[in-house]
């Protein structure tokens, strides 16, 4: 099955890298307009905005970059992960009253 992306646009987070990098060129070799999010100092061969999405200040200026250089979002792929060196914080604990808002 293929999937209509010419004048989509994507934001894939973990884009760098593993299963988002593949993600992301993906849809960009499918024709959409993606933009990756993924730690600072990596890079991609697309545009990437560098955040830490364990930083909610962060991820609210990413994703509002992201948008305005995309002008909307169709799509988005959320595949960062951790390499468990760096564990997330206890409020983004799935219990945690602040990942519930």
């Amino acid at each position: 099955m293929t999937l209509p992306l010419e004048r989509r646009t994507a934001v894939v987070t973990g884009a760098a890298s593993g299963i988002g990098l593949g993600v992301a060129t993906a849809l960009a070799v499918g024709g959409a307009d993606v933009v990756g999010i993924d730690l600072p100092g990596r890079e991609a061969p697309f545009p990437l905005v560098a955040l830490d999405l364990r930083q909610e200040d962060q991820v609210v200026r990413g994703f509002s970059d992201a948008a305005a250089r995309l002008g909307r979002i169709d799509i988005l792929v959320n595949c960062a992960g951790t390499d468990g060196e760096k564990p997330f914080p206890a409020s983004m604990s799935p219990t945690s009253t602040a990942s519930s808002r």
